[in-house]
This record gives C-alpha cells, structure tokens and sequence, in this order.
C-alpha cells in the first residue's frame, strides 16, 4: 500500500499538470490600467490570463510548476503585474471560479504626506 502511494506521487509530481494559483490578493498600482496581483505560490512558473470586456476583467492564474507538496503562503508570494488595454474604472475584478475579488488600495500620490504614527 505505501509503496502505491509514492509511486502515484512520483507520477503526479512528473506529469506537468497544470493547477489553479490561489490569488490572495489585488492591490492598486499608481497607474489606473495596471494592478497586482499577489498569488499563494513561491517562486512558480506562473501563467495569467485575463479577459477584459467593458463591464468587468476577469483573472485566471495557473502554476505550472510539478511539485508534489504546494509552496507559498505568508511566507512566500509571487506578484504578477497586469496591465489593461483600459483604466480599472468601476469595473469588478472576477476570478475565473466566479468569485469577485477586491482590489485594495492605499495612498499612491508622492505628495501625500505620511500619517504620524
């Protein structure tokens, strides 16, 4: 019985299947056509696509790394910056699963002073 179990790990870990990237988070860049997109993997052959219609740009990221245990988390994330053909606007961001996303922003203007603290 163990010895099935490696040998499965062993394929599963060889045969090159592609997976869903968990997406943790989107952050705002200081351009209104581009954002970040911050993905629970470490150091990973990413690929992205986006599918940008005017009502809403919707996500996918996929791993294409062949490893059996995933990486990444709090301790390591990859980032993928995503430029539109048009500014973000109003519009959602969308995972490809369905779910909407939130993008989060922070003070980007350079002349803004910092808050004391």
């Amino acid at each position: 019985m163990i010895r099935r179990v490696v040998v499965l790990l062993a394929i599963g870990a060889l045969s090159g299947c592609r997976a869903d990237a968990e997406v943790a988070e989107i952050l705002a860049t200081d351009r209104p056509e581009a954002f970040d997109v911050i993905v629970n993997t470490c150091n990973a052959d990413l690929d992205v696509s986006v599918d940008e219609s005017a009502t809403e740009v919707v996500i996918e990221v996929r791993n294409n790394d062949r490893t059996v245990f995933p990486a990444g988390g709090d301790d390591c994330q990859d980032a993928v910056r995503i430029e539109l053909d048009a500014p973000l606007g109003d519009r959602p961001i969308r995972l490809a699963d369905g779910r909407d996303i939130t993008i989060t922003t922070f003070p980007l203007d350079p002349d803004e002073p910092e808050p004391d603290g």
